[in-house]
C-alpha cells in the first residue's frame, strides 16, 4: 500500500502530463478548425467565382449568337420580298423580247418589283425585321431592276415613242447616266462603309434619292405600258409614251443631282 505521501507525489507527477495532453488536444482542435476554414472558404469562393465565370460566358455567348443571327442571312418576310424582286429581273428580260403578246407580262414583272420595293422597307420597319443582309440586298435589287429595264428599253424602244418626238438617242443616254450614277454611288458607299458610322450616315439615302427612285419607277412603268397592244388599241399608248419620256427626263436630272449631293458629302467626310 502506498502511503499518503507517496500517493500525493504520484498524483503531482501525473498532473503536469495530463495538462500537457489537454493542451495538445486543444491545439489540435484549433488547428483542425483552422484547416477546415482554410479548405471551405476557398471552395466557396471558387464556387462563386465559377458561377460568375459561367454567367459571363453565357452572356457573351448569347451576345455572339445574336450578332451572328443579325449578320447572317435571315429569310424573313421583307428579305423574301427583296429576293422576289431580284428573281423578277431575268423574268422581265425574257418577257420583254417575246413580242407584243408578252408585253403585259413584262409590265407586270416590273410593277410587281416596284410594289415589293415599297413593301419590304415598310415591313422591315414596322415588324422590326431589319437585317444586315436585307439592308445590303435591297439597294442591289433596286439597281438590278432599274438598270436592266433601261437597257431593255434602249435596245428595243417602244414604238409609240417615235410619234411623240422622243429622239432615238434619249433612251441609251438615259440608261448610261443612270447606270454610271448607280455604280459610282455604290462604290462611294463601299468606301464609306470601311470608314465608320459617320461616313456611312453621310451617304445614306436622302430625299433627293427617294424622288429619283419614284421618278424612275413611274417613267419605266409608263414606257413598258406603252408597249402593251391593248393600250395602243385604246389610244393610250401615245399618252403613256409622252408621260414616260417626260418623267424619264426628270428622273435623269434627279439622278444626276442626287449623285452630286452624294459625292460632295463623301468628299467632305472621306477626304477632309
Amino acid at each position: 500500500m502506498l502511503t499518503r505521501g507517496a500517493r500525493a507525489r504520484q498524483l503531482a507527477a501525473k498532473s503536469p502530463a495530463q495538462a500537457r495532453r489537454r493542451r495538445r488536444s486543444s491545439a489540435s482542435e484549433h488547428v483542425g478548425d483552422g484547416r477546415a476554414e482554410m479548405v471551405t472558404t476557398p471552395a466557396s469562393a471558387q464556387k462563386t467565382s465559377s458561377e460568375a465565370l459561367f454567367a459571363e460566358a453565357g452572356s457573351v455567348g448569347a451576345e455572339r449568337a445574336c450578332s451572328k443571327a443579325e449578320a447572317g442571312i435571315v429569310l424573313n418576310v421583307p428579305t423574301v420580298l427583296t429576293l422576289i424582286r431580284v428573281a423578277a429581273v431575268p423574268a422581265l428580260a425574257w418577257a420583254y423580247f417575246q413580242g407584243e403578246v408578252a408585253a403585259a407580262a413584262a409590265f407586270w414583272c416590273f410593277a410587281g418589283a416596284a410594289i415589293t420595293d415599297f413593301m419590304d422597307g415598310y415591313l422591315a420597319r414596322s415588324l422590326g425585321q431589319a437585317t444586315r443582309f436585307g439592308a445590303f440586298l435591297d439597294p442591289v435589287a433596286d439597281k438590278l431592276i432599274v438598270v436592266t429595264t433601261m437597257v431593255l428599253l434602249a435596245a428595243a424602244p417602244p414604238g409609240p415613242l417615235e410619234g411623240v418626238g422622243v429622239p432615238a438617242w434619249a433612251l441609251p443616254a438615259a440608261a448610261l447616266v443612270i447606270a454610271c450614277r448607280e455604280l459610282l454611288v455604290s462604290a462611294v458607299r463601299e468606301l464609306a462603309a470601311a470608314e465608320g458610322a459617320a461616313a456611312r450616315r453621310a451617304v445614306d439615302v436622302n430625299a433627293w434619292g427617294k424622288l429619283k427612285t419614284f421618278a424612275q419607277m413611274f417613267a419605266l412603268l409608263a414606257l413598258l405600258a406603252a408597249r402593251i397592244p391593248n393600250m395602243e388599241t385604246a389610244g393610250l399608248a401615245p399618252l403613256l409614251a409622252a408621260s414616260g419620256g417626260g418623267m424619264l427626263a426628270l428622273a435623269v436630272a434627279l439622278t444626276a443631282y442626287s449623285g452630286v449631293i452624294y459625292f460632295r458629302k463623301a468628299i467632305e467626310v472621306l477626304f477632309r
